[in-house]
This record gives C-alpha cells, structure tokens and sequence, in this order.
C-alpha cells in the first residue's frame, strides 16, 4: 500500500524499458519517468526544490532518456496509477508526524474514490463527520487497531482489494 499526504509532496521514479522481439536487448534503451505529485494543501515549494536541485542530478544521470511528469491530487493519470494496483491511500497532514508516548491514535475516515474504472480508486481520509457519509460511496473508518467499512446502498460495486 502506498500512503501519499495531503500537505506534501512525492517524488516516484519509475524506469521502462522497452522491450524487444528478438531475444537481445538494447541496454541504452530505456527511458525514466519521473512523477512529482503534489498534495492538494501542499504549497508550491515542493516543486521548486525538486525543479532546481533534484531534477538537475536526475538530468545528469539519464539525459534525455528522461521524462519529468507533474501532477496535483485528485488529477493523476491512469499510467501513474496503475503504479500502485488499487493501493494508493491519501492522508490528511505531513510526514514526520510525532506523537507524545502514551498518545492516543486519532479517529481517522477514509473514502473510496473512482473516476470511471477500478484503475482510478484510491482512498482518501476525510474529515471525521457524519455529515460527510453518503449512500453512493463506500467508507473505511480507522477507530485505533479497528477498521470498519461502509458500503452505500447506492454505491457500485468495489472490486476486492
């Protein structure tokens, strides 16, 4: 499972080759794709670290061969998502996030969410509020070591994760 942040940014770097007929393979050809995705709260300094130093090694590293794709929450494309198989949840906040020993582990609720197809779905933490539940979606809520689901009597049916 894949867990992104709302407030952060991630930088995902995936290498394809291109494969061949024949049974040799061309090592120089390949391309590298790399995704910097950015959380819907996370401000822009993200990818103006990423753009001024650490796109410049990955330059240098792979030349031409390399392909820097930008993406904002909620606006991912079907190849960055066929990354993940189905496993790509969104929490609410920043990394590093630490906790006093002794501190309860918050309440947490996740909705499922597809734009037209399975490849779509990711899971994506909501504020705790039953006002938030509807019919036409399914829901995970996270009470401490507890997961309990919700599936709408309207909602499509989900494949099995």
């Amino acid at each position: 499972m894949t867990s992104a942040l709302s407030l952060t940014s991630l930088v995902l770097s995936f290498r394809a080759e291109k494969q061949e007929d024949d049974e040799e393979t061309v090592e120089d050809d390949f391309r590298c794709i790399v995704y910097f995705w950015q959380g819907r709260d996370a401000s822009n300094m993200g990818w103006l670290t990423f753009t001024f130093s650490l796109q410049k090694k990955f330059e240098s590293l792979f030349g031409d061969k390399l392909e820097v794709v930008r993406m904002h929450q909620q606006q991912e494309n079907l190849k960055f998502l066929s990354h993940f198989k189905l496993k790509f949840v969104i929490h609410h906040g920043r990394r590093k996030q630490t906790r006093e020993p002794g501190e309860k582990l918050p309440v947490e609720l996740f909705q499922l969410r597809a734009n037209g197809s399975a490849l779509t779905m990711r899971c994506i933490q909501i504020d705790v509020d039953a006002s938030k539940l509807n019919s036409e979606f399914c829901f995970i809520l996270k009470v401490s070591i507890y997961c309990l689901s919700h599936t709408g009597t309207s909602c499509v049916a989900v494949p099995n994760l």
